[in-house]
Formats: C-alpha cells, sequence, structure tokens
C-alpha cells in the first residue's frame, strides 16, 4: 500500500510546465495566396481523352451486347417452357386416351399411372386404395 501512495505522490509532483515557443520569422512570412479563378470552360485536347471516348464506346457496346444475349435467352427459355407445357398435355391426353381403352373410365374406379421404367418394360395402373 505503501508504494501506491508513493506511486500517486510522484505521479502527482511530476506536473511539467507548457513552454509557449514563438513563432520563427519564416513562418510568419508565409502567406496563403489565392488561387486564380478557372474560366468557364476548359478544352481537353483528343489525345489526352481518347482513352476514355474509347472505353465510353466498349462500355456501350459490351451493354448492348449483354441486352442482346439476354432478349435471346429469355426467347429460348420462354420456347422451351413452351415446349415443356405442351408435352405435359399430350402425356396427359395419352395417359387418358389409355384409361379408356382399358376401361377405367368407365369403371369408376380411381388408378395410378405406373409409367415404364425403361425400354421394352411394360406400363401399369395400379388400382387406389380407397381410405374408409
Amino acid at each position: 500500500m505503501k508504494f501506491l501512495k508513493n506511486l500517486f505522490k510522484s505521479s502527482g509532483e511530476k506536473i511539467e510546465k507548457q513552454v509557449e515557443v514563438p513563432p520563427t520569422v519564416l513562418e510568419e512570412e508565409i502567406v496563403e495566396e489565392e488561387p486564380e479563378p478557372l474560366p468557364d470552360e476548359i478544352i481537353i485536347s483528343w489525345i489526352e481523352t481518347k482513352e476514355i471516348f474509347n472505353i465510353r464506346k466498349n462500355v456501350e457496346k459490351m451493354s448492348n451486347d449483354l441486352k442482346e444475349l439476354i432478349y435471346s435467352l429469355e426467347q429460348r427459355k420462354s420456347m422451351a417452357f413452351s415446349a415443356i407445357k405442351e408435352a405435359s398435355i399430350k402425356r396427359g391426353e395419352l395417359i387418358e386416351s389409355l384409361r379408356e381403352k382399358s376401361g377405367i373410365t368407365a369403371s369408376g374406379e380411381v388408378y395410378q399411372y405406373v409409367p415404364a421404367q425403361g425400354p421394352n418394360t411394360p406400363s401399369k395402373f395400379i388400382k387406389k386404395k380407397r381410405n374408409k
């Protein structure tokens, strides 16, 4: 504890005075000059701006190419969805036709279609059990 008292006592005694240093002669002589106002229009030569112009043209071309690519992909996507929808409808029609040929539709029973698992294997209709 005595150590802590001495520590605080010694730190209180170490207060140093701040001395102000007068500015030197050189610091007083520096006077900020205001820059001249710029003109309303500054013309820059083609040589200095050619690269900026070319980059802008390349960005425009890449942007247009991307737009065309996206448009083309959207068209192909739409055509693919239409083909899938048509194939699904045709599949449903063919399954319903098989139901009628097999007499399932007239019987009023509920059968689930099980597609063939590969070539030369039969498809089947399996009777669904009714929950009582």
